[in-house]
């Protein structure tokens, strides 16, 4: 036998060559086209069982002899070939036999005989077959290596894309990377880095040359995050300040990761951040803050101490007309009890409009917040509210309330208020229901009170939470204008929002949101 070719299988694209090379050589060997596609798919079965081991055929044909002639394979394989213990493999095959004498190397050899009289298969037919399988594996090894060139050249282009976005991003990022070698002591910058120093990239700095742009307070910080490094191969993540090399001072973010070989630190990488605009933003911000704070304490300072002043003389003015009407109001004609009434109802709105301001002023002074059960909540302000709701008699659906953080005080003004607003703007045709449930959506618990009331135009929906706003006058409905203005601040101090939809004539729903976790 003479061996006149060999094959790689290794992939679903190896087994269709290896068939069609198989069948080409058993046509020139006179086999039948049955026969020679009978043995290209028994072959091509059996090495596509065992693709993972990446076995190869030995491709072998018989000089001219007495007798029969034929066509052998010898496929070598780290697994055994189930395929041929099947019968149809034997029965097709004139002979099989295996070979697992070596640990991870077992061979399988089988051959198809043709008699000699029907072909004559001689030393030329031996190289003309060898040319032909030479010709088809150069052939299709051309056209692979066209098709991995392609996509090479795919990949290069898809590559440079991806490096001008990173490029890119960094430098909307201002963002570059940097590599010290313990060894060498040498360090690396990318173009980023000497960009956020304002260096030219003419050459790159020693180790000692960039500790010099830290300013005095951030100089020993950076110093002994290297130090140990070096010696413990211990990271850092530090917010510095430099000094750049045109005088201009920047933050800066860097971040060092160590990289260690037998414990020992062999280099240093990390990335270089310019955050001044984020840092001075966070001060600004920070700033900001402390005079809010400040503002918000003399404003509170200024509702206590003018609502105070303020009730004093009204508490005066109330006890004064209380006098006259006592001692003098049968000798006061109509008009002039009329007028002391008038005096006396002024005053007392004057009353709750002062204490609703000074109630305004007092909402998220208490920071702190716990659990609350809002079933228990609803539950306590229907308790308060008897009194009204045994006049109006609403039917009440609640469903089944959440546990959430918040300030309990608070909370409960803004379901009172709520609650209060929907028996007051009743219809007083038809009975009042009120529905009051909660679900999540995303990161938020929405709450929505609904009722059946007289409903709100829409082009009053967006203005109704402004303070002191009112839709109706004092004679129909009573009240400060305060309460929702009330219910809107507690909601913003609980990181939530609130609004209604409504249908005038038909009714309103009251919707806000609770964050389910504070950040």
């Amino acid at each position: 036998m003479e061996k006149i070719g060999k094959l790689i299988i290794n992939d679903e694209l190896s087994i269709v060559k290896l068939r069609k090379k198989i069948k080409a050589i058993a046509n020139m060997l006179s086999f039948t086209e049955t026969e020679a596609t009978r043995m290209a798919l028994l072959i091509s079965e059996a090495s596509s069982q065992i693709l993972t081991t990446v076995p190869s055929f030995d491709i072998t044909v018989s000089l001219k002899r007495e007798g029969n002639a034929g066509i052998a394979f010898t496929f070598s394989s780290t697994k055994k070939l189930p395929i041929f213990k099947n019968e149809a493999a034997r029965s097709f095959f004139d002979s099989i036999s295996t070979n697992d004498e070596k640990e991870r190397n077992k061979e399988v050899s089988f051959q198809k005989k043709i008699p000699v009289h029907s072909i004559v298969i001689d030393a030329p037919l031996v190289s003309k077959l060898r040319l032909e399988l030479l010709k088809k594996s150069e052939d299709e090894l051309l056209k692979e290596l066209a098709t991995k060139n392609t996509e090479l050249s795919k990949k290069n282009k898809k590559l440079k894309v991806q490096e001008e976005l990173l490029s890119r991003a960094q430098q909307l990022a201002n963002l570059g990377g940097w590599e010290f070698d313990t060894k060498t002591k040498s360090i690396s910058w990318t173009t980023e880095v000497f960009h956020i120093h304002e260096l030219p990239q003419e050459r790159q700095p020693s180790l000692e040359e960039s500790l010099t742009f830290y300013t005095d307070e951030a100089k020993p910080v950076i110093v002994k995050a290297i130090d140990d490094a070096i010696a413990l191969g211990t990271g850092w993540d530090l917010e510095l300040q430099i000094v750049t090399a045109l005088g201009n001072t920047r933050w800066i973010r860097t971040i060092g990761y160590p990289k260690r070989v037998k414990n020992k630190t062999v280099n240093i990488s990390g990335v270089y951040q310019d955050i001044t605009y984020r840092k001075e933003a966070e001060l600004q911000l920070e700033n900001n803050n402390l005079v809010l704070a400040a503002k918000n304490k003399e404003l509170q300072q200024f509702a206590y101490i003018a609502s105070h002043d303020l009730q004093e003389p009204l508490r005066t003015i109330t006890s004064f007309a209380e006098v006259l009407i006592e001692d003098y109001g049968d000798k006061l004609d109509g008009e002039g009890q009329e007028n002391l009434e008038f005096i006396s109802e002024a005053t007392g709105r004057m009353q709750a409009l002062i204490k609703g301001l000074l109630d305004y002023t007092r909402i998220g002074s208490t920071k702190e917040l716990v659990d609350i059960d809002c079933n228990q909540l609803v539950a306590d302000v229907r308790q308060d509210l008897v009194s009204i709701i045994e006049q109006s008699t609403p039917s009440f659906d609640i469903q089944k309330l959440p546990v959430i953080k918040g300030n309990p005080t608070d909370l409960r003004l803004l379901f009172q208020n709520l609650i209060s607003n929907a028996i007051k703007f009743r219809k007083k045709s038809e009975p009042l229901i009120i529905k009051i449930f909660a679900k999540k959506e995303g990161g938020y618990w929405k709450f929505t009170l609904q009722d059946n009331g007289i409903g709100i135009d829409p082009q009053y929906q967006d203005k109704i939470f402004a303070i002191f706003h009112r839709l109706h006058t004092a004679d129909e409905y009573q009240g400060t204008g305060i309460g929702l203005a009330h219910c809107n601040k507690i909601v913003e101090q609980h990181f939530g929002k609130i609004w209604v939809t409504s249908q005038l004539g038909v009714g309103s729903a009251f919707h806000f949101t609770i964050p389910i976790h504070y950040k």
